[in-house]
């Protein structure tokens, strides 16, 4: 279900080619995911526009930003999951992505430090 929001959220934007600037935190989601995207290890070219994982990074990081709207899409997220559907299927990484992001940050303790 989020991946299908997600694809509808992309499909609305990438009909509307304005740069003007976007009120709608779904729409700037997804231009900022847009760009991202295209930095996301440009070098190996499978998440450019014409990779094979192009479209599967779009869906995943849309489906998150549809997800979780209070996060949305923050810089760099392309990289974490691009290297997750480098090792499993789009749901997965999806799966994956959201638990990573929802852990919270323990506090190191005495009990972990290395005598």
């Amino acid at each position: 279900m989020m991946v299908d929001r997600a694809k509808d959220t992309l499909r609305c934007c990438k009909e509307s080619k304005s740069d003007q600037y976007v009120n709608d935190k779904a729409l700037e989601n997804v231009r900022d995911i847009r760009l991202d995207v295209l930095r996301t290890f440009p070098n190996l070219c499978i998440f450019q526009e014409t990779g094979p994982y192009y479209d599967q990074l779009l869906n995943v990081l849309g489906a998150y930003a549809s997800y979780r709207p209070d996060v949305g899409y923050v810089q760099g997220m392309s990289f974490l999951t691009a290297v997750l559907l480098l090792n499993m299927d789009p749901p997965d990484a999806f799966i994956l992505l959201s638990n990573l992001l929802h852990q919270p940050v323990r506090e190191p303790s005495s009990e972990w430090t290395l005598t």
